[in-house]
């Protein structure tokens, strides 16, 4: 309640919608984003590649003893115990709350785009005057949609038939490949989410007899593999298959710290080669939805120290990652790669302790 009564049910959040946008906009002048082809144009060390040395072996090892040391943790009883406490805890939480935050996190970002200009992310471009506008105007729609939490299905609708169709026919899909799994995977939990949260989406779903009620944990699953895929994909694209994009970024923004610690061999790019591969770990995890709460507090982790080493110009790209990550903490969702485990009786998104961890 506390939070529909701001936006969700008030023809306010249609004013509040670009004020936002506007505002978080005067925050994001500069091109300081963990995404790093957001600005980093040209990678500036062709051919450059992780040598086989001990340190990187280190690397490595100490990537795979945090898997290791995760796995474990997962079963252990106190684990359990703080998983069980924190599900009694989540259950007091209004209804949708985490949807609501979601929507309104993808809201902020897509009306910041049609405001500034930028489809989807900076690195995206549109060429011709009819589809930038055919573009803007998609995502404005979207994002109004969502902030004023009018309707979160016409908004996921628009946004899977329109913004993202309009994406594939005119970026080139090895920028796309780096966004289309995550908001895909949130258009889709939000048009099912809406039957319940918004009245406008419960009439258009009654008048098209769509019943989305044995669907009711689908939109957890949906935005944990959707993220833990678009982290396979960055760590990859981005990090482990060529580093040199992620040297050129580091070149631009002093990120690695290792040296200050007294490691002054750990270069960039052993540096790069850890981000990659605990980027990776962590998608792998959200993926199998290993301590799926545990990882994405760590996830959250990496992501606030950006925006404390880059300035807060990094919040607005990853606003929707930052929205996804409370339905994630807050509920967890059903464990491993299926339903079976959660129950859909009772309220839309409560899970049984075993599962959501």
């Amino acid at each position: 309640m506390m939070f529909g009564m701001t936006f969700g049910m008030t023809r306010g959040g249609l004013v509040v919608a670009p004020i936002v946008a506007l505002i978080l906009f005067g925050t994001s002048h500069r091109p300081a984003y963990a995404h790093m082809r957001w600005f980093v144009d040209q990678a500036e060390h062709a051919g450059a590649h992780y040598p086989f040395d001990l340190t990187s072996l280190m690397v490595v090892l100490g990537v795979a003893l945090f898997a290791v040391v995760t796995l474990v943790a997962e079963k252990r009883h106190a684990y359990q115990q703080i998983a069980r406490r924190w599900e009694t805890v989540s259950r007091r939480v209004p209804e949708g709350f985490e949807w609501r935050i979601v929507g309104l996190c993808l809201g902020i970002l897509l009306t910041v785009n049609a405001v500034t200009g930028v489809f989807l992310a900076p690195n995206l471009d549109l060429f011709g005057d009819n589809v930038l506008l055919v573009g803007g105007l998609a995502q404005l729609a979207v994002g109004l949609l969502f902030i004023s939490q009018r309707s979160f299905f016409l908004g996921g609708i628009l946004l899977i038939t329109v913004v993202l169709p309009l994406a594939i026919a005119h970026v080139p899909l090895g920028l796309l490949v780096d966004y289309y799994v995550e908001f895909l995977a949130i258009g889709l939990a939000m048009m099912i989410w809406g039957v319940r949260l918004c009245p406008l989406d419960g009439s258009i779903c009654r008048v098209l007899r769509l019943n989305f009620q044995l669907l009711a944990d689908l939109p957890y699953l949906l935005v944990r593999i959707g993220t833990g895929i678009t982290l396979i994909v960055l760590a990859l694209h981005a990090k482990l298959l060529d580093p040199s994009l992620a040297l050129t970024f580091l070149d631009e923004n002093e990120l690695n710290f290792m040296p200050l610690l007294g490691f002054d061999g750990f270069t960039n790019v052993y540096f790069a080669l850890s981000a990659g591969l605990v980027e990776l770990t962590i998608g792998i995890f959200l993926v199998t939805g290993v301590a799926t709460r545990f990882v994405t507090i760590l996830f959250c982790m990496v992501l606030g120290s950006t925006l404390i080493m880059l300035g807060p110009g990094e919040l607005i790209g990853h606003l929707p990652l930052f929205g996804v990550a409370v339905p994630l903490i807050l509920r967890a969702g059903p464990g491993r790669l299926h339903l079976r485990e959660s129950s859909t009786a009772g309220r839309i998104g409560a899970s049984t302790p075993a599962a959501a961890t």
